[in-house]
């Protein structure tokens, strides 16, 4: 599978981790997202609220991973659950490349 219209990750800001409340962290793109690309890409069911071109867009990954972001941003906001983080990291990978990398990087920066 491509990833999403040739989108690779940045950065990764971890916004929190626990096992209690899960994962919950922020990649950051190297270029502007594209819905129409993230759903031919990905096949996964895409909801998108849209005004005028200017929207928000959840999707759900593999039913592990949740995305959401903004039309046109470069950055997304993903959670998923602390037990299920390897299988949530390829999911992300596999759509928005180099993010498993970028989140080691980010847990080792934090320590």
């Amino acid at each position: 599978m491509a990833h999403a219209e040739g989108c690779q990750t940045r950065h990764v800001e971890i916004l929190h981790s626990c096992l209690r409340r899960g994962v919950h962290v922020r990649l950051h793109l190297d270029r502007p997202l594209d819905i129409e690309s993230l759903r031919d890409v990905a096949g996964y069911d895409v909801h998108v609220v849209d005004s005028m071109g200017h929207g928000s867009f959840r999707v759900t990954i593999d039913g592990v991973v949740a995305v959401t972001g903004v039309l046109g941003g470069t950055a997304v906001t993903s959670m998923f659950m602390y037990f299920r983080k390897e299988e949530a990291l390829r999911s992300l990978d596999r759509v928005f490349g180099g993010a498993r990398s970028a989140y080691e990087i980010g847990l080792e920066s934090a320590v």
